[in-house]
Order: C-alpha cells, then structure tokens, then sequence
C-alpha cells in the first residue's frame, strides 16, 4: 500500500496528482530567487552574481548581460545548483571566540582582526565570574577590527564577556 495525503492507495493503482497551489508556490519561490527566462534572448538585464532559470537550469550571470543579449553558457552565465551556492556562502564566513574582563563601569575596545576577513558582527555568548555583579551589557559594537563591549558592574569583582565574531570573506 502506498499513501497519498493519509489515505490508502491499493498497490497497482494509479492516481493522477494535481495541486496547483503546492505548484504555484514553487513557482512564485522560484520567480524570487531567479528570473525565469523562456528564450535564449535575456528579457532583462543582469548584474555579475544574478540568477535566471532558462530551460529548466539554474545559471549564475558570470558577465553582465543587457536587455536582449543572447545567453551564453561559459561567456555570460554558468549551470550551477543551490547547493553549490550555499556552500561558497558558507564557505565565505567564520568566527571567532573572544574574552573580555572588567570591573565597574567597563568599555573594552579588542582587536578582533582577521587577515583576510572583514568582521561584521559582535554576539555576546555568556559571562564570566560573579554574575550578580553585572548589571547590564549594551552598547557591543563593531568599528574596523576593533570590537567595543560596554557593561555595568555593580560590584569591584573582575566580570568578563565572552563574545563571538562572525567575519565574511574579502573578495
């Protein structure tokens, strides 16, 4: 027995499936990620790093193509997949852990330089030591390669932050 939505299908059987919501959802989630060219002729212009669908192929627009311009595969776009994709995005960002200390009222400005890489986000992970003496953490931000941490410390024990920085690949 087979099933099709919870409902026994005897073996042997065949049945006709239409959904035209399930497909008109595909459609339209496909019209937003890439064009949908049905000729060899671009019906827009495209931008290096573009995405268009042209028989029923995911191409990446490897040299901007102008309103009319032929399609050429190996001079202005290349087949490529979403995993494919997803894996150079993946493969274009990293952390990094870090530690911090203070007493007081704290501001600590550390490096969080990175050869090659370009820090763009600053999260706090947890504290370190007496945690009832801190009292609030704000203000955490970027600037070039320095990243800023600010925290009330109600009491003179040392409290650090640990914090993780995401950095995105210089291209």
């Amino acid at each position: 027995m087979a099933y099709v939505s919870k409902v026994k299908v005897p073996s042997g059987t065949t049945y006709t499936i239409k959904d035209s919501t399930a497909r008109s959802n595909a459609t339209s989630a496909m019209k937003n990620i890439a064009t949908i060219e049905s000729s060899s002729t671009a019906s827009k212009a495209y931008s290096v790093g573009d995405y268009l669908v042209h028989s029923n192929i995911l191409y990446k627009v490897i040299s901007a193509i102008s309103s009319g311009e032929t399609l050429t595969p190996y001079t202005n776009i290349v087949a490529t997949t979403t995993g494919a994709e997803l894996t150079a995005v993946t493969d274009s960002i990293v952390y990094r852990n870090f530690t911090v200390m203070g007493n007081g009222t704290t501001r600590v400005d550390k490096s969080v330089a990175l050869s090659g890489y370009t820090p763009f986000v600053a999260i706090p992970t947890g504290a370190i030591g007496d945690l009832t003496a801190m009292t609030e953490l704000y203000n955490n931000s970027i600037s070039g390669n320095t990243a800023t941490f600010m925290w009330q410390n109600a009491k003179a024990s040392s409290v650090g932050i640990g914090f993780m920085v995401i950095y995105k690949k210089i291209v």
